[in-house]
């Protein structure tokens, strides 16, 4: 099957998921396009949502659009990323500005008592100190604007790890903190991997093996739901190290007591 195909099918099926009108149809398809917006959980007790980066214009556009389709607005945003992806561009800061504004709660990167800076490869091997802005790409090195309003120092510690993994979750799932939304740049590695993260937490059809797992790009071997929705995210740049990231933490004993906690009650 073609990547193509493959990705239109799967759009259909996840915005038929949701919608319920025409007309929601629509809405959600074109957040979708624009911001790679999802809705992953939607009960009485969570709300969570996936997408890119935002900024101010993406946050006007994407919780008018949810007041439009009858979905309640997140109380939290969690940004897992580098600062600034590139010179130009200051997303994140933007959403931490506003989020008094639109009565948010905005966790990010550099947060003082809950960083949420996730590896967007493997977080059991982390690479990055983000801290050590010297050794940081231009396009990963925070704004002067950011260095000064988190007042970002050395600290000599490797930054993305399963302890990240762990904090996002957590936050993520505080029913305190509900609905909440989170995503890095592109809505692509870091977020697709939270958002495998919850469909394990889920299990039944999500978790169930294939009868015939297939392979995408040669390489990604394709073998349940919830890693096909990881492609319906990310066609054209997924990353193996993401699925080896979620088939190995899945198998732990934290994980596997969070499943026991969180399964009936995301499932709703």
């Amino acid at each position: 099957m073609s990547q193509r195909r493959f990705c239109f099918l799967l759009v259909v099926l996840f915005t038929s998921s949701y919608c319920k009108s025409e007309n929601n149809f629509k809405s959600l398809y074109d957040l979708k396009k624009d911001y790679n917006f999802g809705v992953l959980i939607n009960n009485d007790e969570f709300q969570i949502y996936r997408s890119e980066r935002l900024g101010k214009e993406g946050v006007e556009e994407v919780f008018s659009s949810l007041k439009e389709l009858g979905f309640k607005v997140p109380k939290t945003i969690i940004y897992m990323n580098y600062m600034n992806y590139s010179f130009f561009l200051d997303h994140a800061v933007e959403e931490y500005e506003i989020q008094n504004d639109f009565d948010f709660k905005f966790y990010h990167s550099y947060d003082k008592n809950m960083r949420t800076y996730l590896d967007g490869r493997n977080p059991i091997h982390p690479k990055k100190d983000i801290d050590d802005l010297e050794n940081l790409d231009f396009w990963a090195r925070p704004s002067q604007n950011a260095i000064e309003q988190f007042e970002i120092k050395p600290d000599g510690k490797l930054d993305g790890g399963v302890d990240a993994f762990y904090r996002i979750l957590a936050i993520a799932l505080n029913p305190e903190n509900q609905p909440v939304l989170f995503h890095c740049h592109g809505g692509i590695h870091r977020t697709g991997m939270i958002a495998l993260a919850i469909r394990y937490l889920q299990g039944g059809s999500w978790t169930k093996a294939f009868k015939v797992p297939y392979y995408y790009d040669d390489d990604l071997l394709i073998t349940n739901k919830a890693k096909q929705e990881y492609i319906l995210f990310n066609p054209k740049k997924p990353r193996v190290e993401n699925f080896q990231f979620i088939d190995s933490v899945s198998r732990s004993p934290e994980f596997k007591k969070l499943s026991k906690t969180y399964q009936s009650r995301l499932n709703k």
